[in-house]
This record gives structure tokens, sequence and C-alpha cells, in this order.
């Protein structure tokens, strides 16, 4: 009897091993399998996030150097120096180079810092840091119309080049 009872008791644990085995490798498994396509699609979101908002970045700045360009033609043609409001919402500071070589403000009145470089380019674009550390982007364009060269410097708001509303507020990026 004692000898049955063992058997039985064999049987139970073998019975035990193979019914669970498989379910504790199918279970950890198929754990890694998800934790896996979850790193994946957090991955793609984030590439996607990533371009979402180097794209916006970009039709910003191509916005702000539009208009810094129609304006730097306006002044050239007629000196007009009337701004709108869009312009004031895009620009922190723009300035005119005067005929003396001096910045001539329309907008605020940040002057570019002395590493500040006038290209003879047409337009550039420079990242600015101040002595505080605050990163500003400026945008310059020369401009030339009937042989007499405007050039124009503007400093972009940093409200402007924000673009909270690009982020995926649903992700989760852990």
């Amino acid at each position: 009897m004692l000898q049955q009872s063992k058997i039985g008791v064999r049987l139970f644990f073998l019975f035990l091993l193979t019914a669970v085995t498989p379910v504790i490798a199918t279970v950890t498994y198929f754990s890694a399998e998800l934790q896996k396509l979850s790193r994946h699609h957090i991955e793609e979101q984030l590439i996607s996030d990533a371009k979402n908002y180097a794209d916006a970045l970009y039709g910003k700045l191509i916005t702000a150097d539009n208009l810094i360009h129609q304006l730097g033609l306006k002044l050239a043609e007629d000196g007009s120096k009337r701004l709108t409001a869009y312009t004031r919402n895009i620009f922190s500071s723009l300035a005119v180079l005067g005929d003396s070589g001096e910045w001539v403000f329309l907008l605020g009145n940040r002057r570019p810092p002395p590493d500040f470089q006038k290209r003879n380019d047409h337009a550039n674009l420079q990242i600015l840091t101040g002595k505080n550390g605050e990163t500003e982007v400026a945008l310059y364009r020369r401009i030339t119309v009937d042989n007499r060269h405007t050039e124009i410097m503007g400093i972009l708001r940093t409200e402007f080049l924000f673009l909270n509303e690009i982020a995926n507020s649903g992700a989760l990026y852990t």
C-alpha cells in the first residue's frame, strides 16, 4: 500500500512538472515578446514625434525667414517700418543696419552680441547664447533692390519656437 502511494505521489509530481513547466515557459516567453513589442512601439512613436517636431520647427523657421525677407523688401522699396501684430508675435527684436553701420531698432532693443557674424550671404541663421545661458535664434537677411542693400536682423521669440502642441500627450516615454 505504501509503495502504491509513493508511485501515486511520483505520478502526481510528474503530472505537475509536465503541466506547469510549459505554462511557465509560455508565460515567460510571451512576457518577453510583449516587452520587446512594447519597446519597439515606444521607439517608433519617439521617432515619429521627433520627425514631426523637426518638420514643425523647420516650418516655423521658414515662416520667420519669409517674414523677415518680406519686411526687408518692403524697407528697401519704400522705407516702410510698419510692423504687423503677426511680426511682433514672431520676433522679440528687429533691427536694420543703418547707413552709419549701427543697428536701428524697429522692435525691441536687443543688440546682436559681438559674436554675431554678418555674412555676405543673402541669409543666415545663428544660435546665440547669452551670458545668463539663455539661447536665442537670430535670423539675418541681406536684400538687394536696385543696387541698394538692406540688412535686417531679427531675434525670434522663444515662445514662437516652443512646440508644445507637437508633443504626443498620450505617449509615456520611459
